[in-house]
């Protein structure tokens, strides 16, 4: 029996890990030690952010060590340590379990849920090559029981045999597939501006806003427009002309400015979601806060040069001084009589520019920015409008929901870049299939969209089941035809179509879930087909 007296750190273990030589390691309260031939070498950690308490360990294949600690996770590789905690961007201090999946990456147990790391930014911040730790966390949001994953007695989470991974919480267990998680990944959510008060009065959001002399106050609230529940949302914004920088709101949906300066503004608010990053969408609004007499550019020089001239005129004659007097006054008239000019053609040029701009917001809030396709929001539009004509019409519809099979490999294999080569690929091999001439009143390019991630979907519009399997099935040759060679050799892209009629669905919402489930289908039929009914 090994004690403080015979090299152990503190009697109060915490842990225990048998690494692949055999040799264990004992965490307690007071850091950790390895005994190894019955010698107990001990590791003080007090030097990384005060860690004390050693809750669990992790081996990797060259004998790195990575334990979970009060202070977040610490990296002994050789005998160099290395912490990885809240001030390297870790959402909680104390980790409980370290586990590590069949790609390496690390799934971190904590009583604030399960914190999910890919291994090139745990290594990154490990190493102070990088300084932010991008991360997930899920709790119960998400599905789990509870948030609470101390595990208690025993490891607070494993690894098992078929790659899942096992988390203790505090009501049950809770598992998740990494190899599902792409799945799961959600775009950034659109964000809207619902609200504007100015001086506790509303006002209209729209348009460019001229704000009085003297404006106090101006709250603004903004929501996004998502169908997550609000705790899964969080929100940044910015006043350009005041803020230096991004202002992260995590759920708050208000913004609120006093004692602006006069000047011209523009709010800017995106929106995330668990999962995602930060929106490249923002919802903006312009206004301008015009100044008080004395604030204007113009003030001082006038008033300046309106006394220069009075104690000029004190010098001269009487007669003199009511001609200057005249002069001067005629002067100003035709100064500002030109600067009102100039400032209303500088408005109008303004206001043109403004028009163009909204104009082409418009344009990319509706149009994926990789790939050139309607978005998500687009067709989910079209789909209902066309859904209402064929019922109107008692016209056929068809709606097809389709996944490029084993994504995530084609990421992780290749690179992020020859992902989105692919999906381009993919976007314009679709355009093709679908072909340029009108169905009806639906032009070929609105009927392909980028659904989100991986998925596209395809509107068949006066189109039976047969002849929309058709057409999908021509659409999936076209992508297994693709050549990579130019950008990805090897690569080789399938995809996974479902297709769905609407006949006896009651809203078009039905049509969509019954295309996910005939894709679901279709990958687990083996991939690289298409399934409809």
């Amino acid at each position: 029996m090994l004690r403080e007296e015979d090299g152990l750190p503190r009697n109060f273990i915490l842990s225990l890990f048998e690494t692949r030589r055999g040799d264990i390691w004992v965490g307690t309260t007071n850091g950790a030690a390895l005994i190894s031939d019955g010698k107990a070498k001990t590791y003080d950690l007090s030097s990384l952010e005060q860690a004390q308490d050693v809750f669990g360990m992790h081996e990797d294949d060259d004998g790195t060590m990575w334990l979970a600690t009060d202070r977040g996770v610490v990296r002994l590789r050789g005998e160099e340590l290395r912490i990885v905690g809240s001030a390297q961007g870790l959402p909680v201090d104390t980790i409980f379990q370290v586990v590590v999946d069949t790609y390496g990456n690390f799934w971190l147990t904590s009583n604030a849920g399960v914190v999910y790391v890919r291994r090139d930014e745990m290594e990154a911040v490990a190493d102070g090559r990088q300084q932010g730790l991008d991360y997930q966390q899920f709790a119960e949001p998400d599905g789990m029981g509870s948030a609470q994953c101390n595990g208690g007695a025993g490891p607070a989470a494993l690894r098992a045999a078929d790659g899942s991974i096992w988390v203790a919480t505090a009501k049950g267990v809770s598992v998740v597939q990494p190899d599902q998680l792409p799945r799961y990944q959600l775009a950034p959510p659109p964000v809207v501006i619902e609200g504007l008060r100015v001086d506790d009065r509303n006002a209209s959001a729209n348009g460019n806003l001229v704000l009085p002399p003297g404006t106090r106050k101006l709250e603004l609230d903004y929501v996004s427009l998502s169908y997550r529940t609000p705790e899964q949302i969080r929100y940044r914004y910015r006043l350009e002309g005041f803020d230096n920088g991004w202002v992260e709101r995590n759920q708050r949906r208000n913004a609120q400015y006093t004692n602006l300066p006069p000047g011209r503004y523009r709010f800017q608010v995106s929106a995330a979601q668990r999962g995602s990053g930060w929106s490249p969408e923002t919802a903006s609004v312009n206004f301008e806060i015009q100044p008080r007499l004395y604030q204007r550019a113009w003030f001082l020089p006038l008033a300046g040069a309106t006394l220069a001239l009075f104690l000029y005129a004190l010098y001269r004659a009487r007669v003199s001084q009511l001609k200057s007097r005249e002069a001067q006054l005629s002067r100003v008239v035709e100064d500002r009589t030109r600067a009102l000019s100039e400032k209303n053609t500088e408005l109008e040029q303004k206001n043109e520019t403004i028009r163009k701009q909204s104009e082409i917001f418009e344009q990319l809030s509706r149009t994926d920015a990789l790939t050139g396709l309607p978005n998500r929001r687009s067709m989910d539009e079209t789909l209902a409008a066309a859904y209402q004509d064929a019922v109107l019409g008692d016209k056929p519809l068809c709606f097809g929901l389709l996944d490029i099979d084993h994504f995530k490999r084609i990421n992780d294999g290749f690179s992020h870049d020859v992902g989105d080569e692919a999906l381009r690929r993919v976007a314009k091999a679709m355009q093709e299939g679908m072909g340029r001439e009108n169905v009806g009143r639906w032009r070929g390019d609105e009927r392909v969209a980028r659904w989100g991630g991986e998925e596209f979907a395809l509107l068949f519009p006066q189109m039976d089941m047969a002849e929309a399997l058709r057409q999908a099935e021509h659409l999936r040759q076209a992508i297994e035809a693709i050549d990579c060679s130019d950008f990805a050799p090897g690569l080789k892209i399938t995809a996974s179509i479902g297709v769905a009629g609407r006949t006896g669905l009651s809203h078009h919402e039905r049509l969509v879930s019954r295309a996910d489930q005939h894709l679901y289908d279709a990958k687990h039929a083996g991939r690289n087909r298409v399934v409809g009914g």
